[in-house]
């Protein structure tokens, strides 16, 4: 059976990323109405400095670089036993490789994140800080490394679309609701921490399932 998503959802999902730039950068205030709605004046963003706060850096977001290492781990095996271990032949492992190393690694952390240098929603002036406000895509000198634009959180978890692609049809429906959720989640976490602003969050995500899928359809092409 495909593997093969149509290439509607690819076309959709790249017009919904060129809509959605073209509004955030026309109308940069939709960013900062989305923060002041999980901030609150005297108290800050309504996540920051909770449990909930300590508990995600503490245990979850080690938790990427297990994910890495067991990936690394598992490709080992399957390499070294001929796709037995697992089922996961070369073609598996560099569509999933690919994803991660190309979305979270090279286009946001070693990227977008250094040559925009956004300010976080934390360090505006808007909100407490002492840094100043620049739209998606402006290069600003705000920020110089790990800046706000975009999200490597959110890319990390929309990234897990990749192994979802591989999945039978049945399961992969239910995957991609799986993952969809868990990243809508990511992204409304890390700006009611203040790290993020809207923009960061929905165009990782957006930017991460576009390469996902042109990646599946590239290595998948001609499959029935």
């Amino acid at each position: 059976m495909s593997r093969r998503l149509p290439d509607r959802a690819l076309a959709v999902l790249s017009a919904s990323t060129v809509l959605l730039s073209v509004l955030f950068v026309g109308l940069p205030g939709v960013d900062l109405a989305a923060s002041s709605l999980v901030y609150l004046d005297g108290s800050g963003f309504l996540l920051r400095d909770t449990m909930v706060h300590a508990a995600v850096d503490r245990f979850l977001r080690p938790l990427a670089m297990v994910t890495v290492t067991g990936f690394l781990v598992l490709a080992g095996l399957s390499l070294a036993t001929g796709g037995r271990f697992l089922s996961l032949r070369s073609r598996h492992i560099l569509s999933i490789g690919l994803v991660f190393a190309i979305g979270p690694g090279l286009l946001v952390n070693a990227g977008l994140k250094s040559w925009i240098g956004r300010a976080r929603p934390k360090n505006i002036v808007e909100f407490g800080g002492e840094r100043l406000f620049s739209p998606a895509y402006a290069p600003a000198d705000q920020c110089l490394q790990n800046c706000a634009f975009v999200s490597g959180d959110v890319a990390f978890v929309a990234a897990f679309l990749a192994p979802v692609l591989l999945l039978a049809p049945g399961r992969r429906r239910a995957g991609i609701v799986a993952v969809v959720t868990a990243t809508l989640l990511a992204g409304l976490y890390r700006m009611a921490t203040g790290a993020h602003f809207l923009s960061d969050v929905v165009l990782a995500a957006l930017m991460t399932w576009i390469l996902a899928l042109a990646v599946h359809a590239v290595l998948y092409r001609g499959e029935r």
